[in-house]
């Protein structure tokens, strides 16, 4: 593909810059020389087929945040877009956000559209740091090559030993067979979490896509 290309190339290494309060809206003008302007906009980068979804997707997700003073993590944060539209919906001013995602490729893209973003290179496994919530917005319907109910359980149990209030996860249920993703219907999820987590799904909002919450700690 030649997104997917594009992506693989190396690219200049972009130092972070002085945090600054952005909105969500595409801009006028590109960032930064350095990447041509889909790069920065385009949605289906990060996995969404436009805008008008990545935007309701994102307030989905923050509708379960406060908007207290929290730190937070990001895992699979793409170009760190969620952060921007936090921004935008008046929640980042006291955030801590830490976004995490293993493409340097979309780290230095995120780093030259979002001004003075806390982007990290790694793994999230590799990542050991206790935040208040822990978010994933689609990534682990993103099939990169081990077995998706082995890299489900590893995540939340990750998610639970390095999240002190609640971690929340928006999955796919049905990929409609789509090469490259993987899909997680409810009814396994349920199975797999158990009785011993306290979770809650939400489904209301699109047709098989759903928020799944997990609270740290168990049932009393």
């Amino acid at each position: 593909m030649i997104l997917e290309q594009l992506l693989n190339q190396p690219t200049q290494s972009i130092p972070p810059q002085p945090q600054t309060v952005a909105e969500f809206s595409e801009p006028e003008e590109p960032v930064q020389e350095f990447f041509p302007e889909y790069l920065l906009i385009d949605p289906q980068i990060v996995g969404y087929p436009d805008l008008e979804m990545q935007k309701d997707i994102y307030t989905w997700v923050a509708s379960g945040l406060p908007f207290d003073s929290y730190t937070i993590k990001d895992l699979g944060a793409g170009r760190g877009d969620f952060y921007r539209h936090l921004d935008a919906l008046g929640k980042a001013k006291y955030v801590d956000y830490h976004g995490i995602e293993s493409n340097p490729n979309l780290v230095n893209v995120g780093r030259a559209k979002h001004e003075g973003i806390n982007l990290i290179n790694n793994n999230y496994f590799d990542f050991d740091l206790t935040t208040d919530y822990t978010i994933l917005i689609g990534t682990l319907n993103e099939d990169n090559g081990e077995d998706k109910w082995e890299r489900f359980k590893k995540t939340i149990e990750y998610c639970m030993k390095s999240t002190s209030t609640a971690s929340i996860l928006i999955l796919a249920s049905d990929m409609d067979g789509f090469d490259g993703f993987c899909d997680y219907p409810i009814g396994e999820v349920v199975k797999i979490l158990g009785s011993n987590l306290r979770f809650e799904i939400d489904y209301s909002e699109f047709k098989d896509i759903y928020k799944l919450i997990v609270h740290n700690g168990g049932f009393d």
